[in-house]
């Protein structure tokens, strides 16, 4: 480009110039950065975030704390006392979590300010896994001599107690709906998937897996939808019918270091998101497909999620991915641990329904 006037091409490359700087510094800006949580004085060995994704809980076995941390001010709202077993849930509506005692007991916590609102008692092991209803009204919670408790939590008493003959309880989970509570376990050649009326407990309907040990299970939002996870893979169900779909199980979910934590389908039941620590994907919940996968690609401190979002540039390496859940909006959330910090970031958005 030729200037007749000298002053005019210089007058113009130096609003090119101041362009490029107020660009740069809006991209700095704007480019959204890790979220993180400081305040565990030794490595944090689990997190969790709220339905809603305003509030996350870590937990840290050596310097024997839990802390509560609001997402929006990164402002620690409590921390109290928690050894051994880290076991934590979010009620749905975020505003109650609930944890298993080191002395057997059930403690809810008030979100907000982390104070203590009920300790349930009854249990003679260690609680393993809890659940709240959708309502919030009651939770089930299950030990480590294979019982499953349901309480009223308005009035603190056990509503009904159920004593498995599955050889070993791994997870509860309520539907969307209020209507069924479903108990997975291990038994002698693979699991079995118990869903029980949640106001009565009884069985409805078992679904079996040979040759599969059930860690984890997941209503969708619709309740349509049961997932379960062992170490290594996942399989989908119709609850209706309580037929299995099919569902992929690529080769990057079997990873023999390490087994799935994080789990989250979205707010339209239309997408599942699954992953393991060093990689997530989605998963296309009609077809069972897994559409995309994000990875660390090696050469950058971040997962290929989006070119946008970098996970950690701070980093070498990004930390240890340790959980994740879908905004209202479809926001993916994740979280992850690196030595005493827990960091969350937004990793993309997911189209919903109209």
């Amino acid at each position: 480009m030729e200037f007749s006037n000298p002053q005019e091409g210089y007058n113009m490359r130096t609003a090119i110039k101041i362009v490029a700087v107020c660009l740069v510094i809006l991209v700095i800006v704007w480019f959204p950065r890790a979220t993180r949580f400081r305040g565990h004085t030794k490595m944090v060995a689990w997190a969790v975030v709220s339905p809603d994704a305003n509030y996350v809980v870590s937990g840290s076995i050596d310097d024997g704390t839990a802390r509560i941390w609001e997402v929006a001010t990164r402002k620690q709202l409590a921390v109290f006392e928690k050894s051994g077993k880290q076991t934590f849930v979010f009620s749905s509506d975020s505003k109650m979590v609930a944890t298993g005692d080191k002395d057997n007991a059930v403690i809810i916590w008030n979100v907000a300010d982390g104070k203590e609102l009920l300790r349930l008692r009854g249990h003679t092991s260690m609680v393993l896994s809890l659940a709240f209803s959708p309502d919030g009204k009651a939770l089930a919670s299950w030990d480590e001599d294979k019982t499953v408790k349901v309480w009223d939590l308005v009035t603190t008493k056990e509503l009904f107690t159920l004593q498995h003959s599955l050889n070993y309880i791994t997870s509860v989970a309520y539907s969307p709906d209020g209507k069924l509570l479903a108990c997975g376990g291990r038994v002698d050649f693979g699991s079995q998937i118990q869903l029980r009326d949640a106001i009565t407990g009884k069985e409805l309907r078992s679904l079996n897996k040979p040759e599969w040990r059930v860690s984890e299970l997941l209503f969708s939002p619709d309740s349509a939808t049961l997932c379960g996870v062992d170490d290594t893979t996942l399989a989908l169900w119709d609850v209706a019918s309580g037929k299995e779909r099919e569902c992929e199980c690529p080769k990057w979910l079997d990873n023999d270091d390490d087994y799935i934590r994080c789990l989250a389908f979205s707010p339209d039941s239309r997408t599942l998101a699954v992953g393991h620590s060093e990689a997530i994907g989605l998963w296309d919940v009609a077809s069972g497909k897994n559409t995309i996968t994000f990875t660390e690609d090696g050469k950058r401190p971040y997962l290929g999620f989006s070119d946008r979002f970098f996970l950690d540039p701070e980093e070498r390496r990004p930390p240890t991915l340790a959980a994740a859940t879908f905004k209202p909006n479809g926001d993916l959330m994740v979280l992850g641990l690196r030595y005493e910090t827990v960091a969350m970031w937004r990793l993309t958005t997911v189209k919903l329904a109209k």
